[in-house]
Protein backbone atom coordinates (compact mmCIF):
# COMPACT_ATOMS: atom_id res chain seq x y z
CA UNK A 1 0.00 0.00 0.00
CA UNK A 2 1.52 3.38 -0.69
CA UNK A 3 1.94 6.28 1.30
CA UNK A 4 -1.08 8.55 -0.09
CA UNK A 5 -3.62 5.41 -0.62
CA UNK A 6 -2.39 4.62 3.92
CA UNK A 7 -3.16 8.20 4.60
CA UNK A 8 -6.53 8.40 2.95
CA UNK A 9 -7.57 5.26 4.20
CA UNK A 10 -6.69 6.72 7.87
CA UNK A 11 -8.43 10.20 7.92
CA UNK A 12 -11.52 11.15 9.02
CA UNK A 13 -13.42 14.46 9.47
CA UNK A 14 -14.05 15.20 13.03
CA UNK A 15 -17.69 16.58 12.71
CA UNK A 16 -18.42 20.30 14.04
CA UNK A 17 -20.78 22.08 11.43
CA UNK A 18 -20.96 19.34 9.08
CA UNK A 19 -20.81 21.62 5.73
CA UNK A 20 -17.34 20.60 4.54
CA UNK A 21 -17.80 16.50 4.68
CA UNK A 22 -19.49 14.93 2.05
CA UNK A 23 -22.05 12.23 3.59
CA UNK A 24 -21.27 9.17 0.57
CA UNK A 25 -18.24 10.44 0.12
CA UNK A 26 -15.79 10.84 2.71
CA UNK A 27 -14.77 8.96 6.19
CA UNK A 28 -16.57 10.69 9.01
CA UNK A 29 -18.02 7.63 10.93
CA UNK A 30 -15.88 6.73 13.73
CA UNK A 31 -15.53 2.78 13.75
CA UNK A 32 -13.02 -0.39 13.62
CA UNK A 33 -14.15 -1.12 9.79
CA UNK A 34 -15.11 0.99 7.14
CA UNK A 35 -15.01 5.09 8.15
CA UNK A 36 -17.46 5.45 5.34
CA UNK A 37 -20.76 4.74 4.96
CA UNK A 38 -21.33 0.95 4.37
CA UNK A 39 -24.79 1.64 2.21
CA UNK A 40 -25.32 2.20 -1.10
CA UNK A 41 -25.74 6.03 -1.91
CA UNK A 42 -29.61 6.48 -1.60
CA UNK A 43 -31.02 9.08 -4.65
CA UNK A 44 -31.98 11.97 -3.08
CA UNK A 45 -31.08 15.86 -2.04
CA UNK A 46 -28.72 14.27 0.91
CA UNK A 47 -24.91 15.97 -0.32
CA UNK A 48 -23.64 16.87 3.00
CA UNK A 49 -23.60 16.14 6.76
CA UNK A 50 -24.86 19.07 7.72
CA UNK A 51 -28.36 18.26 6.32
CA UNK A 52 -28.32 15.53 8.49
CA UNK A 53 -28.65 17.79 11.47
CA UNK A 54 -31.13 19.97 13.49
CA UNK A 55 -29.40 23.50 12.84
CA UNK A 56 -31.28 24.80 15.98
CA UNK A 57 -30.79 22.47 18.26
CA UNK A 58 -27.46 21.37 17.02
CA UNK A 59 -28.24 17.71 17.22
CA UNK A 60 -29.03 14.57 14.89
CA UNK A 61 -32.31 14.34 12.77
CA UNK A 62 -32.58 11.00 14.43
CA UNK A 63 -35.54 10.30 11.97
CA UNK A 64 -33.55 11.41 9.23
CA UNK A 65 -30.60 9.39 9.96
CA UNK A 66 -32.70 6.57 10.59
CA UNK A 67 -34.66 6.77 7.80
CA UNK A 68 -31.85 7.19 5.29
CA UNK A 69 -28.88 4.52 6.22
CA UNK A 70 -28.87 0.91 6.83
CA UNK A 71 -29.00 0.30 11.15
CA UNK A 72 -26.07 -0.45 11.99
CA UNK A 73 -24.77 3.21 10.05
CA UNK A 74 -27.62 5.62 11.77
CA UNK A 75 -26.49 3.68 15.28
CA UNK A 76 -23.25 4.69 14.82
CA UNK A 77 -23.71 8.29 13.49
CA UNK A 78 -25.88 8.81 16.20
CA UNK A 79 -22.98 7.97 18.70
CA UNK A 80 -20.86 10.65 17.20
CA UNK A 81 -21.02 13.79 19.69
CA UNK A 82 -22.22 17.14 17.92
CA UNK A 83 -20.62 20.17 19.28
CA UNK A 84 -23.10 23.19 21.10
CA UNK A 85 -21.11 25.52 19.13
CA UNK A 86 -20.77 25.65 15.19
CA UNK A 87 -17.28 24.40 14.59
CA UNK A 88 -15.40 24.01 11.93
CA UNK A 89 -15.19 20.22 10.44
CA UNK A 90 -11.60 18.64 11.44
CA UNK A 91 -9.56 16.39 9.36
CA UNK A 92 -7.71 14.12 12.05
CA UNK A 93 -5.94 10.57 11.99
CA UNK A 94 -8.41 7.71 13.54
CA UNK A 95 -6.15 5.25 14.80
CA UNK A 96 -4.32 8.00 17.02
CA UNK A 97 -6.51 9.28 20.18
CA UNK A 98 -5.24 12.77 19.37
CA UNK A 99 -5.81 12.79 16.22
CA UNK A 100 -2.26 13.33 14.62
CA UNK A 101 -0.73 11.02 12.49
CA UNK A 102 2.22 8.82 13.70
CA UNK A 103 4.33 6.53 12.29
CA UNK A 104 3.77 3.55 14.64
CA UNK A 105 -0.02 3.76 13.82
CA UNK A 106 0.58 4.53 9.94
CA UNK A 107 2.31 1.35 10.12
CA UNK A 108 0.24 -0.82 12.23
CA UNK A 109 -2.73 -0.08 9.63
CA UNK A 110 -0.50 -0.79 6.56
CA UNK A 111 0.60 -4.41 8.41
CA UNK A 112 -3.25 -4.87 8.72
CA UNK A 113 -4.11 -4.18 5.08
CA UNK A 114 -1.45 -6.84 4.07
CA UNK A 115 -2.62 -9.16 6.38
CA UNK A 116 -6.09 -8.38 5.19
CA UNK A 117 -4.81 -9.09 1.23
CA UNK A 118 -3.02 -12.02 2.10
CA UNK A 119 -6.47 -13.84 3.75
CA UNK A 120 -4.80 -14.34 6.75
CA UNK A 121 -7.09 -12.22 9.19
CA UNK A 122 -10.04 -14.06 8.42
CA UNK A 123 -11.03 -17.27 9.22
CA UNK A 124 -13.28 -17.77 7.00
CA UNK A 125 -11.43 -17.31 3.66
CA UNK A 126 -7.97 -19.55 5.19
CA UNK A 127 -7.97 -22.88 5.19
CA UNK A 128 -8.18 -25.09 8.65
CA UNK A 129 -4.88 -26.48 8.47
CA UNK A 130 -2.99 -23.06 7.63
CA UNK A 131 -5.10 -21.42 10.04
CA UNK A 132 -3.57 -23.72 13.09
CA UNK A 133 -0.41 -23.02 12.02
CA UNK A 134 -0.62 -19.42 12.52
CA UNK A 135 -2.33 -19.58 15.27
CA UNK A 136 0.63 -22.07 16.60
CA UNK A 137 3.50 -20.61 15.97
CA UNK A 138 2.29 -17.15 17.27
CA UNK A 139 1.17 -19.10 20.19
CA UNK A 140 4.62 -20.63 20.29
CA UNK A 141 6.79 -19.15 23.49
CA UNK A 142 9.78 -18.00 21.11
CA UNK A 143 10.74 -14.77 20.96
CA UNK A 144 9.00 -12.08 18.48
CA UNK A 145 11.52 -11.92 16.22
CA UNK A 146 11.27 -15.27 15.58
CA UNK A 147 7.78 -15.51 15.21
CA UNK A 148 7.72 -12.16 12.38
CA UNK A 149 11.04 -14.14 10.79
CA UNK A 150 8.65 -17.29 10.18
CA UNK A 151 5.93 -14.99 8.90
CA UNK A 152 8.44 -12.94 6.67
CA UNK A 153 9.79 -16.31 5.54
CA UNK A 154 6.16 -17.75 4.48
CA UNK A 155 4.81 -14.48 2.75
CA UNK A 156 8.07 -14.23 0.47
CA UNK A 157 8.67 -11.07 2.82
CA UNK A 158 12.71 -11.48 3.13
CA UNK A 159 15.61 -9.30 1.65
CA UNK A 160 16.64 -12.65 -0.94
CA UNK A 161 17.98 -12.15 -4.19
CA UNK A 162 14.79 -13.65 -5.83
CA UNK A 163 12.44 -11.46 -3.87
CA UNK A 164 14.50 -8.25 -4.75
CA UNK A 165 13.99 -10.01 -8.59
CA UNK A 166 10.34 -10.21 -7.90
CA UNK A 167 10.24 -6.24 -6.56
CA UNK A 168 12.05 -5.36 -9.81
CA UNK A 169 15.18 -4.37 -8.41
CA UNK A 170 18.15 -4.56 -10.97
CA UNK A 171 19.51 -7.97 -9.76
CA UNK A 172 19.79 -11.81 -11.28
CA UNK A 173 18.09 -13.17 -8.05
CA UNK A 174 20.71 -16.05 -7.96
CA UNK A 175 23.03 -16.59 -4.80
CA UNK A 176 25.77 -14.94 -4.22
CA UNK A 177 27.76 -17.54 -2.38
CA UNK A 178 27.14 -20.19 -4.81
CA UNK A 179 26.01 -17.97 -8.32
CA UNK A 180 24.29 -21.35 -9.19
CA UNK A 181 20.43 -21.64 -7.34
CA UNK A 182 17.88 -18.90 -6.99
CA UNK A 183 18.29 -17.51 -3.43
CA UNK A 184 14.54 -17.88 -2.38
CA UNK A 185 13.75 -17.90 1.66
CA UNK A 186 13.68 -21.58 1.61
CA UNK A 187 17.14 -22.27 -0.02
CA UNK A 188 18.85 -19.12 1.93
CA UNK A 189 17.84 -20.68 5.22
CA UNK A 190 17.98 -24.67 4.16
CA UNK A 191 22.01 -23.43 2.74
Amino acid sequence: MHGLELLKKGLIWRIGNGENVQIWRDNWIPRNSSLKVSGARRRGRFRWVSQLMCSVTREWDMGMVKHIFHAHDAEEILKIRLSERSSEDLLAWHYEKIGMYSVRSGYRLAMQEVLMDANWASPSSSRDGERKLWVNVWAAPVPEKIKIFAWRLASNGLATMQNKKNRRMEVDGTCRLCGVEKETGFYAVAS
